[in-house]
Order: structure tokens, then sequence, then C-alpha cells
């Protein structure tokens, strides 16, 4: 044992014994920018924002950039060069619109390559926008609404620098629902704008627009946008089954809820499909709460325009009607595969 030992640790020195062989890393490219972020601070959101991104290639192989686009519409973001050999670096010009834009803002630019690591790499621009006029909010959600009446939201409108002065002539509302009213906190220069329903809210989506109108020349109008969901006796969703259309029309399944609206105190007895192939399981989820499971739902035309109805216990709502709406592609230069002829409905699905 001791003679073994003593003829390997020789043949070791001597440099006879070989050593398992090291892999070479395999090559490939890496995609790497030294500020993959920027802050512009502070800006007039009258303007723009400008910033070149410089993208290097820090692996071993050749880099391929396929795609390079933004968050939103409001950003363009152009690449200078798409094949970049190792060591090789390019240019993203990347220019941020602030108009209308206010408060914080973050924007991201995502930059598609072949980097096996990294296929897709994030800059980013971030900073505040600094509006001459504050409207806060410029969007009103007033949310799921019980009943027909929602609570009513405030707007701030208010000048935002010391040199800028706006009065608001006259507002308008897109429909007769929903009223607006103004107060002046001081004028020319901050008010408050209530915005609240005239109108009983039928169930379903319920929006508006309210249109302030202003003797300021870069704001002469402040779009300010409404949107409610308004539940009805029972809370359905959704209220419409979209499907994509397919080729092949190949079968898909969705899910449905039904829960207390107005009313909280009622029961599910069956839900009749449309064609007769299709399924539908309602599922109890605790008391007057259901979801149910529509399946085998074919992505041709079949169901386009069909109904599903739910049968409840409520003798004011015994039937709840849900439309289908196939979304189709384009239909130029295609047809699509015709609906087939409509099936009896469905047998009934008793409730669990």
């Amino acid at each position: 044992m001791r003679f073994t030992s003593f003829v390997l640790g020789a043949l070791t020195v001597l440099g006879f014994v070989a050593l398992p062989a090291v892999a070479e890393p395999e090559a490939a490219p890496s995609i790497y920018s030294p500020a993959p972020e920027f802050d512009f601070g502070t800006q007039d959101n009258t303007g723009k924002v400008q910033h070149d991104f410089t993208v290097m290639n820090v692996g071993t192989a050749t880099l391929v950039i396929s795609d390079v686009k933004s968050s939103c519409g409001c950003t363009i973001a152009e690449l200078k060069k798409k094949t970049l050999e190792p060591g090789e670096e390019t240019t993203v010009s990347a220019t941020f619109n602030l108009h209308d834009k206010q408060g914080p803002q973050t924007k991201v630019i995502s930059v598609t390559s072949n980097d096996p690591k990294v296929p897709v790499y994030k800059l980013e621009l971030r900073g505040v926008a600094e509006p001459a006029i504050l409207v806060e909010p410029r969007f009103l959600n007033f949310g799921r609404v019980l009943g027909e009446n929602a609570e009513p939201q405030t707007v701030q409108i208010k000048a935002n620098k010391d040199d800028v002065n706006i009065n608001i002539d006259r507002i308008e509302v897109s429909t007769d629902e929903w009223a607006a009213e103004k107060e002046v906190v001081t004028e020319g220069k901050e008010y408050k704008v209530t915005v609240k329903n005239v109108k009983p809210l039928a169930p379903g989506i319920s929006q508006a627009v309210v249109t302030l109108f202003t003797d300021d020349a870069d704001h002469p109008q402040i779009p300010i946008r409404i949107h409610a969901a308004v539940v009805g006796d029972l809370d359905v969703a959704p209220t419409q089954i979209n499907l994509r259309w397919s080729e092949d029309g190949a079968p898909t399944q969705q899910y449905m809820r039904v829960g207390p609206g107005r009313i909280t105190d009622f029961k599910i007895l069956e839900v009749k499909t449309p064609i007769e192939t299709m399924e539908a399981e309602i599922i109890p989820r605790g008391a007057n709460n259901y979801n149910i499971r529509l399946g085998n739902m074919p992505t041709d035309t079949t169901l386009d325009g069909k109904e599903l109805v739910i049968v409840t216990d409520l003798p004011e709502n015994a039937e709840i009607k849900v439309p289908f709406q196939v979304i189709q592609p384009a239909t130029i230069g295609k047809t699509l595969t015709p609906a087939a002829p409509a099936a009896p409905a469905a047998p009934a699905t008793p409730a669990e």
C-alpha cells in the first residue's frame, strides 16, 4: 500500500498522471449598459426628454439586437446598430414626450437580443413632469357602485406656477347621467370640481368625460374621464364572454363569477348553454357565491351573438343573459370558418 502511494506520488511529480481536461466555456453574447437608468429630474410638461443609452456586448460571441420597444406610445426608442461583435457598443436614443403628463414618471425600454441569459434587457427613464396647471386626479374611478347612486368625487385644478393664472369658463359633460359643479377656492389660481351622478345609474359600465373650458391658451380644454362599474341585483362577471377566433375552432374554457349585488340572498338553479356540446358547471363558493366553468366552447364563429342563460330563484331576475362575442382577425383575404347550425340548448346543470 505504501509502495503504491509512493509510485503515484512520484508519477504526479514527474507529470505522468493525466488530469481531467477543463472544458472551455461556450462562446455567447452578453448585453450590458454602464448606465441603464436615467433620472431626468423635474421637467416642464410642455417639452420632451431626450437621452442616449450606451449598450455594449461584453460577451464572447456576436450580439444581435432584434427589437427595441418602449412601454408606451409617448416614448420613441431608436437603435443605431443591431449587430455588435465582442467589445463593440452602440446607442439607444430615447425621446419621451412629456405633453400632458404630471407627477412621477417611469418609462421602460425593452431591448431584445440573442443574449441567452438576459434575452430582454431593460433601460429606464424616470423623473417628474411638472405641469403649469395641476389636475388631480385626471381620471375618476368610482369603482363598484352598489345601488343607483355613486358617492361624489372631487377634482382639484390649480395653477402650479406663480406666473400662471387660470379661469374655468364653463363645464360640459358627455352624458346626462353625470354633472359637475365648480367651486372657487382662489380666483384665478385654484378650483374644485365635484362630479356626481344626477340620474339613476343602470347596471353595467358607466363612462363619461367632463370637459373644463378655460382661458389658458396652452390648456383651453381639460378632459376628466369617469368610469363606474354599476352592480345590479347580482354581480355577474364578465358581463360578456369574449372568445378569440381561431382557424381550427379549437375548443376553450373560461370561468364566470356570480355573487351578491343589491340582492344578497339567491341561488343559481341551472345554466343553459346555446349549443348542446358546450359544458357549464356550477361551482358553489359559499353562501350566495358561485363560479361557473364554461367548457368545450368552439373558437370559430359558432357562438358569436348567442347567449348563455343563468337561471336563478329570484322572480325579478329569473334569467340572466350573458352574450358571446367572437373576436375575429381582419377578414381581408381570409374566409372565416362558418358557424355551424345552432343545436338545441343543453340540459340544465343542477346546483349542488
